[in-house]
């Protein structure tokens, strides 16, 4: 049970943290479920696609760093933002709830969390409470980067009327997730990457914040709740 707590504690945290920044019109509680059960979920599709690209014999720990960055990028985390991102866009978008640019970072966090929540209890009941706590400060608050990243540009897709945001914040998220990865799976032979992986993370979150800040800031919702 201990360790089922320290699993979900950070994944409240941050949950909580994106639903009261939600100040003018917060979305449905049955919604956020909703998504952060599609994120979840996405976890079986990544298992499955992740098996299927085993015979192209990506190595996330290649010696070879060209072999390692791919193998991250195209393996781990295209597969995982995918698998974020389809079920807030396919069941969730249209929805008449989501009726503001911020909705778009409140569901796909809410997704995000979802994923990371079923990923740390993995990590954390394989490794135990020093798992727990590193991944507390760095892989759950990661997966909320790649919700925001992603939630950002949706909802500036549905209410600016402009085609293909959507791709643009899928590749941000995928981006920092791969630098992320990438940055951590060869910190064991290159120790500096773990300077490299500091700077892009504080890089990323400093950028969530701007972003929820800005559709916070302009919610259309802002001068009737004021």
């Amino acid at each position: 049970m201990t360790l089922l707590l320290a699993s979900l504690a950070p994944v409240l945290a941050v949950a909580l943290f994106i639903y009261w920044r939600d100040e003018h019109e917060k979305e449905p509680i049955r919604l956020l479920w909703r998504a952060y059960l599609f994120g979840a979920l996405g976890v079986i599709p990544t298992l499955i696609l992740s098996v299927m690209m085993m015979p192209l014999g990506l190595d996330e720990g290649s010696d070879n760093l060209a072999m390692s960055f791919v193998s991250v990028g195209l393996g781990v985390a295209v597969v995982e933002e995918l698998s974020k991102f389809l079920g807030v866009r396919w069941f969730i978008y249209r929805n008449h709830e989501f009726n503001e640019p911020y909705d778009g970072i409140a569901y796909c966090a809410m997704a995000a969390l979802g994923f990371a929540s079923v990923e740390n209890i993995m990590y954390v009941f394989d490794g135990g409470m020093e798992v727990a706590v590193a991944r507390a400060f760095t892989a759950v608050p990661g997966h909320a980067i790649d919700g925001v990243f992603i939630g950002y540009f949706l909802g500036m897709q549905k209410f600016k009327k402009k085609k293909g945001l959507e791709y643009v914040g899928l590749a941000a998220a995928v981006v920092f997730h791969t630098l992320y990865d990438f940055w951590l799976f060869q910190a064991e032979n290159y120790p500096v990457f773990i300077l490299f992986f500091l700077i892009t993370f504080v890089i990323a979150f400093r950028l969530a914040l701007k972003a929820i800040k800005h559709h916070r800031m302009n919610s259309p919702f802002r001068k009737t709740a004021d």
